[in-house]
C-alpha cells in the first residue's frame, strides 16, 4: 500500500501523533471551509470539467487505503481518509463525493456527536441527494451505513440496527466485491443486537458471518465475528473458548505484519479487549481480565480510542468491571485467611492491592456518570450496585440495580435490563423481585438461549452470579475444533 500510495504522490506519516494531527487539521479546515457562501470560492468553470485519470487513480487509492486501514489502525485511516475529502468535496464526481461525506458524518458522530450534530445532519442531507440523484447501489449502501452509525453513537439502537440491514443487504446483493463494507455493516448491525439483547438473532449471524470469512481468507472479518460485542453471543452458547481460540490464531497470523513505524497499536486491539474481558469473568479469572486491561489501555489512550463516544463508554465499563471482579476476589481471600497469590498473579497485575483497585474503580464510575451519552449513566449504576454488594450494603444495591434497571429499559438495552432484573433478586426481597428475577431467567434461557445465565450475569455485572470453571469450555473448544 505503502508504494501504491506513493506513486499518487502521498505519503504515510511517520509517526501515531502526526497522523491524529494531520486529520484533525484537515477536519477543522473542511468545516471552515464548508462555512464559506459557494459564490465567494468558486473560480470560473471550477467543478464543471472532468476530472483527470490522474485525480481518478489518487481518489480511488485514497479511498482503498482509508477503508482498509480502518480494519488495522484507525489514526492511518482518518489521515488517509481526511487528505480524500478536502479533494473530495471539490471534486465534480458525485460519487467520490458521496462516500467521503457519508464516511465524514460517521466519523464526525464517533468523535463529537453533540457539538457537531448540526453539521452531521447537513452531511446526510448532502449524502442523500446525492445518493439519490445517481441512483447507484453502492452510493445508496453508504448513504444508509452512515446512519446506522450515527444512529448507533445515539443510542438509538433500532434505527441503527434497521439502517445497517438495509446497508448490508445493498452491499452483499448489488455491490460487486463490496466485502469490507459488508463485513463493516454488519458489525454495527451486530452491536446494535447486542444493545438491543436480541443474542438469539446475533448468534446465527456471526456464526454465518466467521463461515463466510474463513471460506473467503478474510482475517479481520474473522477476528470481528468473535470479538468485542461479539464474544457475548458465543459466551451465551457456551462457546467462549473456541471463539478466544479462534481470534488468537487470527492475531498470530497477521502480529508484526502491518510495517507502519509507529504501529504498537491496531484498531481490532479495542474488539479483543472487550472480548477478553467479557470471557475471563464468564470464565471466573478477574487476574486475567484486569491483566488485559492493563496490557491494552495505555495504547487505547494514546490512539485517541477513548475520544470515541461508544468505544469509551464500552471500554471504561469494560475496566470498571475487571477492577471490581478483582477486588471482589482479593477482598474474599483475605476474608478467608488465604495468601494474596502473588505467583497466580499476571506479572502486569501483581502490584494492584485492593485498595488502588477501589480507586480506579471509583474513577471509571465517576467517568461514566458525567460522560454525556445517554446509555453510560445505567452502566455506572450497575458497577456502583456492584461496589455496595461487595461492602455488605445490600440494601443501597439494591436502589442501584433497580436504577440500573429503569435506565437500561429507557435506552431499550434490553439484555442489561434483564441483567439487573436478575441480579435483584440477590439483595431484594419480597414477591416483585422474585417475580422480575423469574422474567428475567426465562428471557436469559428461553428466549436468547443463554446456556449459563448465572454466568452471564457474574461478566456483565462482578459482584452478582456466579461465574463458570474455565476448564469446561476449554474442553469444548478443542472438542469443536476437532469436529
Amino acid at each position: 500500500m505503502r508504494a501504491v500510495l506513493a506513486e499518487v504522490g502521498v505519503t504515510i506519516p511517520r509517526s501515531h501523533r502526526r497522523a491524529l494531527a494531520g486529520a484533525m487539521r484537515r477536519r477543522v479546515g473542511f468545516m471552515l471551509q464548508r462555512r464559506v457562501p459557494a459564490w465567494l470560492t468558486r473560480r470560473a468553470g471550477a467543478g464543471s470539467r472532468p476530472l483527470t485519470r490522474a485525480e481518478v487513480s489518487r481518489h480511488e487509492v485514497l479511498w482503498s487505503a482509508s477503508t482498509s486501514l480502518a480494519l488495522v489502525n484507525y489514526s492511518l485511516a482518518d489521515d488517509l481518509r481526511t487528505r480524500l475529502l478536502l479533494e473530495a468535496d471539490k471534486s465534480p464526481d458525485p460519487s467520490t463525493r458521496c462516500r467521503a461525506l457519508a464516511y465524514e458524518a460517521a466519523m464526525q458522530a464517533f468523535v463529537d456527536r453533540r457539538r457537531l450534530a448540526r453539521s452531521i445532519e447537513r452531511l446526510l442531507t448532502e449524502v442523500d441527494g446525492l445518493a439519490r440523484a445517481r441512483d447507484d447501489p453502492y452510493d445508496r449502501a453508504w448513504h444508509q451505513l452512515a446512519q446506522a452509525i450515527v444512529s448507533l453513537t445515539a443510542g438509538r439502537w433500532a434505527a441503527a440496527r434497521a439502517c445497517g440491514l438495509r446497508a448490508e443487504t445493498i452491499f452483499a446483493e448489488r455491490c460487486v466485491g463490496a466485502y469490507w463494507e459488508r463485513a463493516t455493516a454488519s458489525v454495527y448491525v451486530n452491536t446494535a443486537l447486542v444493545m438491543l439483547g436480541e443474542l438469539a438473532r446475533l448468534r446465527a449471524r456471526v456464526v454465518a458471518m466467521h463461515e463466510d470469512a474463513a471460506r473467503r481468507g478474510d482475517i479481520f472479518t474473522v477476528i470481528g465475528s468473535h470479538s468485542g460485542e461479539m464474544a457475548l453471543a458465543w459466551l451465551a452458547d457456551g462457546r467462549g473458548a473456541l471463539a478466544r481460540a479462534r481470534v488468537q490464531r487470527a492475531l498470530a497470523r497477521i502480529e508484526g505484519s502491518v510495517g507502519w513505524p509507529d504501529d504498537r497499536f491496531q484498531t481490532w486491539r479495542y474488539a479483543e479487549l472487550l472480548a477478553r474481558v467479557h470471557t475471563e469473568l464468564y470464565d471466573g479469572a478477574p487476574w486475567r481480565a484486569w491483566d488485559a486491561v492493563l496490557e491494552l489501555w495505555s495504547n487505547l489512550q494514546a490512539a485517541m480510542m477513548l475520544r470515541l463516544e461508544l468505544v469509551r463508554v464500552e471500554l471504561r465499563s469494560a475496566r470498571a468491571r475487571a477492577a471490581l471482579a478483582l477486588l471482589i476476589h482479593l477482598e474474599a481471600e483475605r476474608a478467608g485467611g488465604e495468601r494474596r497469590g502473588r505467583a497466580r498473579a499476571p506479572r502486569r497485575g501483581a502490584s494492584w492491592t485492593a485498595r488502588r483497585l477501589r480507586a480506579d474503580l471509583r474513577a471509571q464510575i465517576v467517568a461514566l456518570d458525567r460522560d454525556p451519552a445517554p446509555y453510560a449513566a445505567p452502566y455506572a449504576a450497575l458497577a456502583r450496585a456492584g461496589l455496595a454488594r461487595a461492602d455488605g450494603r445490600d440494601e443501597r444495591a439494591a436502589a442501584l440495580l433497580g436504577r440500573a434497571r429503569d435506565r437500561f429499559e429507557g435506552q431499550e438495552m434490553t439484555l442489561m435490563a434483564n441483567i439487573a432484573r436478575l441480579a435483584l433478586v440477590e439483595v431484594g426481597s419480597g414477591s416483585f423481585a422474585l417475580e422480575g428475577a423469574a422474567r428475567a431467567r426465562v428471557w436469559l434461557t428461553e428466549e436468547q438461549g443463554i446456556e449459563d445465565p448465572e454466568a452471564m450475569l457474574a461478566a456483565l455485572a462482578p459482584g452478582f452470579g456466579r461465574a463458570r470453571a474455565p476448564r469446561r469450555g476449554a474442553t469444548r473448544a478443542r472438542l469443536e475444533e476437532r469436529v
